[in-house]
């Protein structure tokens, strides 16, 4: 008889379990449901993604340390469209290394979740308002020009115009004295920080003054005078070319006895009007008799007053300034611009008069 090779020993209790295979298959139907939930579940938490959080544009703003999961309480005003458990389902699958950038953010309209995780792990909107304030303008025109930004009301550089003086005068020194920003504010295309509102404005504004004036300016012991007359020169002559001669003839004129330095853009800064509203108010003024204007006592008459006005009356560019520091001399004392703008100058009230005729009449 052959010799059976001898079984292994088997345990009676280990016999008698079935292997694990058939241990699973008894819990195929239960295995199978489970896959199938989360196949389910997998497929509705990815669609979460895609749901659209922003049917209309809307602003956001983050605040430094703030999650994720502060994302649905910036709808308060809309039903956020994904569920409490949804969302943070997805949060807890998707963004456990996803970071919040502080800053404003413009979410567009039909933004999806995913999206809106996408752009707020991105670089924050530039919220920096543009304002361009042109040489020439006053505090009138630049207070209008804010609050057309939005950075100010209408009314606010005007109604604490003395008190940013006092406020700012320990930091620049040229405020010193002074009772008026008037002249004082660098004119140019700025990007302020809404945060920091007008007062951060008229900083820059201030500093943009002192760092651009004309070496030596503020140098001169009659600095202020100069600013005024830069700023009359400002309003009278746009023509970097033309302001030495302009100059010259103004200069010349203040220091005749009596002085007439006879400027009409100057009368118009007595109700401070913005530009659009100046040469109406100075064609109406010069119309009334001379009796009549004597009696309005207007500081800023510079036909019926000797002398500089109190304060400027605009904004300067630094060429001008450099061009009311090196006035040029020449024969004229009168000049006018014709109806295309050209300057015409004089020597005498007589070609003065002709000049009116040939080019303004």
């Amino acid at each position: 008889m052959p010799i059976e090779a001898p079984r292994p020993y088997r345990s009676p209790r280990l016999a008698a379990r079935p292997g694990i295979f058939t241990r699973l298959m008894k819990y195929r139907r239960l295995l199978a449901a489970l896959l199938a939930a989360f196949l389910v579940f997998w497929i509705l938490l990815v669609r979460t993604g895609g749901v659209v959080v922003a049917p209309a544009a809307v602003r956001v703003s983050v605040q430094p340390g703030q999650t994720f999961g502060a994302l649905a309480s910036w709808f308060p005003a809309k039903k956020f469209a994904v569920s409490d458990f949804w969302f943070k389902s997805w949060l807890f699958f998707f963004l456990r290394d996803r970071k919040l950038q502080a800053g404003d953010y413009v979410l567009p309209a039909g933004t999806t979740l995913e999206k809106l995780v996408s752009i707020l792990s991105a670089n924050p909107e530039n919220r920096d308002v543009k304002v361009t304030l042109l040489p020439g303008w006053n505090l009138a025109d630049f207070d209008a020009a804010f609050a057309k930004s939005g950075l100010a009301e209408k009314g606010d550089l005007l109604e604490s115009d003395r008190a940013l003086v006092a406020k700012f005068a320990p930091k620049y020194a040229f405020l010193k004295g002074r009772s008026t920003l008037e002249g004082l504010l660098a004119p140019d295309t700025y990007s302020f920080n809404p945060d920091a509102g007008l007062s951060g404005a008229v900083d820059r504004m201030l500093a943009e003054f002192q760092k651009s004036a004309p070496a030596g300016f503020f140098d001169r012991k009659d600095w202020y005078a100069t600013l005024i007359m830069a700023s009359i020169v400002e309003k009278e002559e746009r023509d970097p070319k033309e302001q030495p001669m302009v100059a010259g003839v103004l200069y010349k004129r203040l220091n005749t006895d009596p002085a007439f330095l006879g400027a009409d853009a100057t009368v118009c800064y007595q109700k401070l009007l913005p530009q659009g509203e100046c040469q109406d108010f100075v064609n109406a003024y010069y119309a009334k008799p001379k009796a009549e204007r004597d009696a309005l006592g207007y500081a800023y008459d510079t036909r019926g007053r000797v002398g500089l006005p109190p304060t400027p009356i605009s904004s300067v560019r630094p060429d001008t300034l450099a061009a009311t520091m090196n006035p040029k001399e020449s024969p004229y004392w009168f000049y006018l611009h014709d109806s295309n703008g050209k300057i015409r100058y004089a020597e005498t009230i007589e070609q003065h008069g002709e000049n009116k005729r040939r080019y303004l009449y």
